[in-house]
């Protein structure tokens, strides 16, 4: 058995698992009854939990570090965490697999834009926590705000999430396969601008969340990861969000490929520049597997006036043929770039970021 450290890498690609552990304790008899302003112990820390969200099976408990605590020593995990698990409704039914699949998973990956895992928690019923940062918020949160971003705020956040799941991918063989605005955080140093002519990420991060679904091509972590006979690869490939599944997956192909989560991304992309999905909201799933989405995609760029090359890559990202996809992450960042670069004198300069260190 190699040497290894938290949440990286070997010589023999093994993946690296040397987490904590931490005890997170709580008064409440069940996980549910906790509310703003209760106390939590996570290891030999307190913490206050301001608020909390639920989506899925999973739960989400924002803390605060507890000033009042009598405790004057470092605090090593942070003053504002986060923490993840499964809602108990879904404990016995899977959900919980799931979960320490998604662990094991997420502690291999250890990158800038991949939300990290800071370590693992464990309560007495013996549910496991995900111990992560308090992030700003999701990039959802800022489609809501905004609506639409310019080509080059969009390429920022793209450029962003493919730079995540090549890492993903080239490392462990992990395809993430519910990429969708939700599941993209962001943590900005300052509050971000929305004036016109500022510059809307100057001091973001763009980081990919929630690896529960995600297809394991690496034998040596897939084996490690789960009961092959309660998570089926192929039960997973034909879950997620509708509006961000490749049709492939909708038709029922059990074999997922990183095709499908560059899809994904592309119905990001036409977002982010449209404001919307070329999706018809009252028969998503019918648009999507007869293929309609595609010619709606085509009109709707070219009326909203975005630069040809930069539709032409957004249409080949969300393509009806996965084989007509882009297959390499590296190289569609760097098409993305040039594709800017051939657009500018089509770029409103008001709308024009000056984000040099994007280019």
């Amino acid at each position: 058995m190699p040497q290894v450290g938290a949440a990286g890498r070997c010589r023999d690609k093994s993946p690296k698992f040397e987490l904590v552990m931490r005890k997170i304790i709580y008064h409440q008899e069940d996980i549910s009854d906790l509310a703003p302003g209760d106390i939590l112990s996570v290891g030999d820390d307190s913490y206050v939990l301001e608020k909390l969200a639920r989506g899925g099976m999973g739960y989400i408990l924002m803390l605060e570090y507890n000033n009042a605590s009598e405790k004057t020593y470092k605090n090593y995990l942070g003053h504002r965490l986060a923490l993840k698990t499964v809602l108990p409704g879904f404990v016995d039914d899977g959900g919980q697999v799931l979960f320490k699949r998604e662990l094991t998973v997420w502690s291999a990956l250890k990158h800038p834009n991949i939300v990290q895992l800071i370590d693992i928690g464990i309560c007495e019923n013996n549910n496991f926590f995900a111990i992560m940062p308090w992030h700003n918020g999701s990039l959802r949160d800022l489609l809501l705000r905004c609506n639409t971003f310019s080509v080059l705020d969009s390429i920022y956040v793209i450029k962003s999430i493919l730079t995540g799941l090549a890492y993903a991918f080239k490392g462990d063989g992990i395809i993430h396969l519910d990429i969708k605005p939700e599941n993209i955080l962001y943590d900005a140093d300052r509050n971000i601008s929305f004036e016109v002519g500022t510059s809307l990420f100057e001091s973001s991060k763009f980081m990919i969340a929630d690896w529960g679904i995600s297809s394991i091509k690496n034998k040596i972590l897939n084996k490690i990861a789960g009961d092959s006979k309660i998570v089926d690869a192929e039960t997973l490939n034909n879950i997620g969000t509708v509006n961000y599944m490749a049709p492939e997956r909708l038709n029922g192909d059990t074999q997922s490929t990183i095709f499908s989560d560059v899809y994904s991304v592309g119905m990001i992309f036409f977002e982010m520049l449209t404001g919307s999905l070329p999706i018809n909201k009252d028969c998503n799933f019918e648009s999507i597997v007869s293929g309609r989405y595609y010619e709606v995609a085509k009109q709707t760029l070219k009326a909203k006036k975005i630069p040809r090359k930069i539709s032409e890559t957004v249409l080949s990202m969300i393509a009806y043929s996965s084989m007509e996809r882009p297959s390499d992450y590296s190289m569609l960042c760097d098409r993305l770039i040039k594709d800017y670069h051939k657009s500018r004198s089509f770029i409103s300069k008001i709308t024009e970021r000056k984000i040099l260190w994007v280019l």
